[in-house]
């Protein structure tokens, strides 16, 4: 039964031998385990270090796009609404003209009327009196009598008894009246009536081409009223014309300005977001770099340091003939020898020098993983060693928990990434497909201004040929109007030499 017990005494030393093996053997599978999870979430922080300062440069050449795209279309708008301030003043302007230009015709005309009914009148009430003085054999009194007495009761008479006084007057040369009171002397020439039926028939002559010239100066004046009127309405329709254009411009320029505003809104929160993002990045990365530098080292040390402990125990000094020196020291009954106490001595003070051993580690390392072990070895290395395993093992699962949390980080910002990168997607594809709706409208547009361009042309070259045609027209119209008036003229310096030539007979 002793050598029994003795025999079992040797399995401890085995176990914590083993122990420590297993636990340099884990430690160095972790500490590899560590190493391919920090190279695998570098990988990831380089790379979103990278995507984010893409979107970070990016962004900002997009707000420095919309900041100047924003403030074009600003000044866009603010020269528009001056071009249509510009463009009302016009308009009203010459509304004004056309409306004073309208009243001064409409005065005209109905000065004409007047005018040429008065003439219409003269002119039937001279035909009249020629007529009844052509079918009676009247004296120069009678005739005169005759022509005032028509003043009174026919209309247009009294213009003709006034032109025709004045007529008498420049013929008797005396400027003056001829009778008492001014009254005209009705039986105070000798020659026939003859003479006042010449003078009418000249008074009706003069009466139908002032006529006739009235009617002229009343054509002139309605040609040129048309023509300004067309110019003036021509001008107040292109005016308006673009005015229209300019405030559809304008709106739609402030609507782009607004969009525009809004997106660089957007942009610069996004901008932000992604430089704060970078900066968590870069800092929990730098972080999390020397915290796993500095579990390396420590890892590396605790492994050197349990490898040196299980060398330790390991010496023929710690377990050379353990078993049999346990033994014969239990079987012998009597105290031990001076041999056996320093055997004894010696694999005391081997375990002495693996806790002193792991204790320095410890010490130095400040790991206290390594000290556990050693104050469990040094107090009670067999009775533990169950406790001391399951407590490695809580320890692994607590690492193992943290790798856990350190992985759901790392998935959590992967996933953000993601979503980040399919909303810029969606964006891109947004953009491509406005693309792809305003480039046929773009050639239609082109299309449209093309066609307008040629009808421009093509109005332009009508106007042109118009105005020639008008002008050539006015020319051959002066010419008329040169050639009646010097055939009036004629007939003029003809019907006084007749006139002398009857008058001397």
């Amino acid at each position: 039964g002793t050598a029994a017990g003795s025999a079992g005494l040797g399995t401890p030393m085995q176990k914590v031998i083993e122990m420590l093996t297993s636990m340099k053997v884990k430690g160095q599978e972790m500490m590899d385990s560590e190493k391919k999870v920090f190279e695998k979430y570098g990988k990831w922080a380089r790379n979103q270090t990278l995507v984010l300062k893409g979107d970070i440069s990016s962004a900002a050449r997009k707000i420095e796009e919309l900041t100047a795209f924003a403030d074009k279309a600003d000044s866009d708008v603010a020269e528009l609404g001056r071009r249509i301030n510009d463009l009302d003043a016009e308009i009203s302007d010459l509304t004004g003209q056309k409306k004073a230009a309208t009243e001064d015709r409409k005065a005209q005309h109905e000065e004409y009327l007047q005018v040429s009914t008065d003439l219409a009148e003269s002119v039937d009430a001279l035909e009249r009196a020629i007529q009844m003085l052509a079918s009676q054999n009247y004296d120069r009194a009678q005739a005169e009598a005759l022509v005032q007495q028509l003043a009174k009761t026919t209309p247009g008479m009294p213009r003709v008894l006034g032109a025709f006084l004045q007529e008498r007057r420049a013929l008797r040369g005396d400027g003056g009246a001829g009778g008492p009171g001014g009254a005209p002397a009705v039986a105070g020439y000798e020659f026939q009536s003859t003479g006042v039926l010449d003078m009418l028939k000249k008074l009706l002559d003069e009466f139908r081409e002032q006529s006739g010239e009235t009617e002229k100066q009343e054509m002139n004046a309605a040609h040129a009223f048309s023509m300004t009127e067309l110019h003036l309405s021509d001008t107040i329709a292109a005016d308006q014309a673009d005015r229209d254009e300019k405030v559809v411009t304008k709106g739609k320029r402030a609507a782009e300005s607004a969009e525009a505003k809004s997106e660089l809104a957007e942009t610069k929160a996004g901008k932000e977001a992604s430089e704060k993002l970078l900066s968590e990045v870069e800092t929990t990365f730098e972080l999390k770099s020397k915290v796993f530098e500095e579990n390396q080292q420590i890892r590396t040390a605790e492994i050197e340091a349990i490898g040196k402990a299980v060398e330790i125990l390991s010496s023929p000094e710690a377990s050379g003939s353990y078993s049999k020196r346990i033994a014969t020291a239990f079987a012998s009954g009597p105290p031990a020898s001076f041999l056996q106490l320093a055997r004894r001595v010696r694999r005391t003070t081997s375990s002495d020098r693996a806790v002193a051993l792991l204790r320095a580690r410890a010490a130095s390392l400040r790991s206290k993983t390594l000290s556990e072990v050693a104050a469990q070895i040094a107090e009670n290395p067999f009775a533990k060693v169950i406790d001391m395993v399951e407590t490695l093992l809580e320890k692994l699962k607590e690492e193992a928990a943290n790798e856990a949390e350190h992985k759901a980080w790392c998935d959590k910002g992967l996933k953000a990434n993601k979503l980040k990168r399919n909303k810029k997607t969606a964006e891109v594809n947004e953009l491509q497909a406005q693309i792809e709706e305003l480039v046929p409208k773009i050639a239609e547009m082109a299309g449209t201004i093309e066609q307008l361009a040629a009808e421009q042309a093509e109005l332009t070259k009508a106007i042109a040929d118009a105005t020639a045609i008008r002008q050539e027209e006015k020319a051959e119209n002066t010419a008329i109007v040169a050639d009646a008036k010097a055939g009036a003229e004629a007939v003029k310096k003809a019907h006084i030499v007749l006139k002398e030539f009857y008058a001397s007979q």
